[in-house]
């Protein structure tokens, strides 16, 4: 399990799949955006696009699920097992740079909430689930709540400095730069050793022979 995990956290094809999804979504934020100026002037097709939206969000869901349980899940149970994955630790170390990512795919299902709640009522009153009075009570609330989409501004930011550490990674995966070994300890990068205190000379003194002792002398007579 450990070993699966260390070669799908430590998959340069999922990182270039993470870069490609933060991508997307700042393409289709920015088509959101263009939309809402130009809906009124143009004939747009949402059903069409609504599906292939619903589509690319959930090929981008299996990318994030996959990206979670590889580098945030899988390093705290099989650390010793994955020497080539960073622990996650969002305070240091090159996992950090998956926060971007994280981030934008959380709260982007808050921001996608009250359209998706209005688009759920409009469905169930043409299943005649919902009356008119009901209808209207449910559009009305989210509506009200309608101003959390804004929330994709801050959003689109932060998947540009998304993409720009996933390369930033990517680049640090194929130098060998991002595994960290569990077995080693960590390497000393300080400063080195200095010496406190005054130098201690040492000095050798030849011994003399007493008496009849012989002498270890090369040239004494024996």
């Amino acid at each position: 399990m450990g070993k699966c995990c260390n070669e799908l956290g430590s998959s340069p094809t999922l990182q270039i799949c993470v870069i490609l999804s933060l991508t997307v979504f700042v393409v289709i934020t920015i088509a959101n955006l263009v939309i809402q100026f130009v809906e009124n002037d143009i004939e747009i097709d949402y059903a069409a696009a609504d599906t292939a939206v619903g589509l690319i969000m959930l090929l981008i869901a299996i990318v994030f699920l996959l990206t979670c349980c590889s580098r945030c899940c899988a390093p705290c149970c099989c650390g010793p097992d994955m020497p080539d994955v960073p622990p996650a630790c969002a305070c240091q170390g090159p996992a950090r740079l998956d926060i971007p990512f994280y981030i934008v795919f959380l709260l982007d299902w808050l921001a996608a909430l009250p359209d998706a709640g209005i688009m759920q009522a409009g469905n169930l009153y043409d299943n005649d689930s919902l009356t008119w009075e009901e209808y209207d009570e449910m559009v009305e609330f989210w509506l009200s709540v309608r101003w959390t989409r804004f929330l994709r501004i801050p959003l689109l930011i932060t998947s540009i400095i998304g993409i720009i550490f996933g390369i930033r990674k990517l680049r640090l995966m194929r130098n060998g730069g991002v595994g960290t070994s569990y077995s080693s300890p960590p390497s000393y990068n300080g400063a080195a050793p200095v010496a406190v205190g005054a130098p201690v000379i040492v000095t050798a003194t030849e011994v003399q022979p007493q008496g009849n002792e012989p002498s270890n002398h090369p040239n004494s007579p024996v």
